[in-house]
């Protein structure tokens, strides 16, 4: 009997020590986090990111930006898109940046691209229901629900192939010049690699994954952040 009541009471305390453990994890999840729902995506080419970007979007009602953010940025810059998005592809070496300051007025520094960006986020992070694709957004704003899509290498250029109709040498090197970019692009803006998984609250392989069933994780782990702000 004595057993009994010992084996008894190491269960309840296991009991209240599990509850214990449940709460602080609830806390941790809504600790920090921006008052209104944000989700942050970051992807690898072909790994269906964008896709997965704008099912979110749509089945929550949010506000999506992707190349939305470009236009804003060129606004408020006082640049044109295309001059926005060379920078980003880093279509342009110091020379060049240089040739272009003196010969078109729109073209802008690293500088101020970079503070438009940062600019441009944050109001998106304010307003909050929203869905950012990339540009450093997991980086900059760490209190969003932050997720990462990616995919194996060859999965990705078989897919970039389908898409584009291109050979699969072609959408090889179309994979390995976006994932050259956007390493650049995170490490010489933000100081951060976009495979530094501890970054992301949620990473999904789509290898084997139907993108509709990624969609839903991605809700499911929004709503358990912000509970009724995602209906």
């Amino acid at each position: 009997m004595a057993a009994t009541g010992r084996l008894i009471e190491r269960q309840i305390k296991r009991s209240d020590l599990d509850r214990q453990i449940l709460e602080q994890f609830r806390r941790d999840a809504k600790a920090g986090r921006t008052a209104r729902p944000v989700i942050t995506i970051s992807r690898e080419v072909g790994s269906g990111g964008r896709t997965v970007g704008r099912m979110v979007a749509t089945e929550l009602g949010f506000s999506y930006y992707d190349k939305e953010i470009i236009n804003e940025i060129a606004v408020d810059a006082d640049s044109s898109p295309e001059h926005i998005e060379r920078i980003e592809t880093g279509e342009r070496g110091p020379l060049g940046g240089m040739v272009l300051n003196l010969l078109d007025r729109r073209h802008v520094t690293d500088t101020v691209y970079l503070r438009s960006l940062l600019k441009t986020l944050r109001r998106i992070a304010d307003e909050g229901r929203a869905v950012i694709i990339g540009r450093g957004g997991a980086c900059v704003l760490r209190q969003t629900f932050k997720v990462r899509i990616i995919a194996p290498f060859d999965i990705r250029v078989s897919r970039v192939a389908a898409l584009e109709q291109v050979s699969h040498r072609e959408a090889e090197q179309l994979v390995l010049n976006y994932d050259h970019q956007q390493k650049r692009f995170l490490r010489n803006y933000f100081g951060c690699a976009a495979e530094e998984t501890l970054l992301y609250d949620l990473v999904i392989n789509t290898q084997a994954m139907a993108l509709e069933h990624a969609a839903e994780l991605v809700i499911t782990g929004a709503r358990q952040v912000w509970g009724d702000e995602v209906s």
